[in-house]
């Protein structure tokens, strides 16, 4: 089954679990989000191609001493 159909006919319990599974993070501008605003985790990343050449930064540089 695609993604969304499977994310939708299970409990919001699930939808949780899948989602934490799944996602590394999402950004959210003026209380919405858009697909450019969800970062898949690394692993997932091969199932969302459109993802893959997105540049990222690290939000927790560290400066050397």
């Amino acid at each position: 089954l695609p993604m969304a159909e499977t994310i939708k006919g299970t409990t919001l319990e699930h939808q949780r679990a899948m989602v934490v599974h799944i996602v590394e993070s999402v950004t959210a501008r003026d209380g919405a989000v858009e697909a450019d605003d969800i970062l898949p985790r690394m692993e997932a990343r091969p199932f969302f191609g459109v993802w893959q050449s997105r540049p990222r930064t690290d939000s927790n540089r560290r400066r050397a001493p």
